[in-house]
C-alpha cells in the first residue's frame, strides 16, 4: 500500500532535495504546496520526505464534505421528526417519564437512520453486518449521550423536555455525523 507522504525519518536530512532530482519531475499537484514530488499514484502525487507537503483546502473536498452533511441533516431531521412524534405521543398521550419515553423515540428513529444513512447520505458500499455493527456502536453511545443530557437538563436543570431535547440533539448531531463519517460508513482502507 503506497503512503501519501514518505516519513522524515526514511530520507536525512538533504536527502529530499538530491531524491528530487534523480526522479523525474512531476508537475505539483494543485491542491498541494510542495513542489517535489517522487512519483504518482492513482490519488495524485506522492511527496518527498522534507518537501512541506501540505494539504490546502480542496474547493471540490469541501464541497463534497457539505453535500454529505446536507443530506445527514436532512436524514437527521426525518429521523429528528420521528424521535420527536414518540416523545411527545408517549409523554402527553400515555403520560410516560419524558427521560424514557426519549429513549424510546430514539431507538425508533436511529432504525429509520440507519437505512437512510447507509444508501442515502454516506453512500456506503460496506457489508450491512460491518456497518450495522458500528452504526448500533454510535447509536448506543448517542443514546447514553442523550439520555444523560435530558437526565441533566430536564431532570437536574428542571428544564422543559422539548428544550432540554433540542439541546441533546444539536450535540448528539455533531458527535454522530463525525463518528458515522470517519468510522461507521468510513470506506475500507
Amino acid at each position: 500500500m503506497l503512503r501519501r507522504e514518505a516519513s522524515a525519518a526514511a530520507f536525512p536530512p538533504g536527502a529530499c532535495s538530491a531524491l528530487a532530482m534523480a526522479v523525474p519531475s512531476v508537475p505539483a499537484h494543485p491542491l498541494r504546496k510542495c513542489r517535489q514530488v517522487s512519483r504518482t499514484d492513482d490519488l495524485g502525487p506522492l511527496c518527498l520526505a522534507g518537501s512541506s507537503c501540505q494539504p490546502r483546502a480542496s474547493k471540490r473536498g469541501s464541497m463534497r464534505l457539505l453535500s454529505q452533511f446536507s443530506r445527514f441533516l436532512a436524514v437527521g431531521g426525518l429521523a429528528t421528526l420521528i424521535h420527536y412524534g414518540v416523545l411527545v405521543v408517549l409523554v402527553q398521550l400515555f403520560g410516560v417519564d419524558p427521560v424514557m419515553a426519549s429513549a424510546v423515540g430514539f431507538i425508533v428513529s436511529a432504525l429509520a437512520n440507519y437505512g437512510l444513512n447507509y444508501r442515502f447520505t454516506f453512500r456506503a458500499s460496506g457489508h450491512h453486518r460491518h456497518a450495522m455493527t458500528r452504526f448500533a456502536a454510535v447509536a448506543v453511545s448517542g443514546l447514553i449521550l442523550n439520555t444523560a443530557l435530558m437526565w441533566l437538563l430536564s431532570g437536574l436543570m428542571s428544564l422543559h423536555y422539548i428544550i432540554s431535547q433540542i439541546l441533546a440533539t444539536g450535540l448528539v448531531l455533531i458527535w454522530n455525523f463525525t463518528l458515522h463519517r470517519h468510522w461507521t460508513f468510513a470506506s475500507p482502507r
